[in-house]
């Protein structure tokens, strides 16, 4: 479970700096 919110804190995070 971990594992997976690390993940989707990582492809959040590259979406807001992709969109800045």
């Amino acid at each position: 479970m971990l594992w997976e919110n690390r993940k989707f804190n990582l492809k959040f995070r590259y979406a807001i700096d992709s969109r800045s």
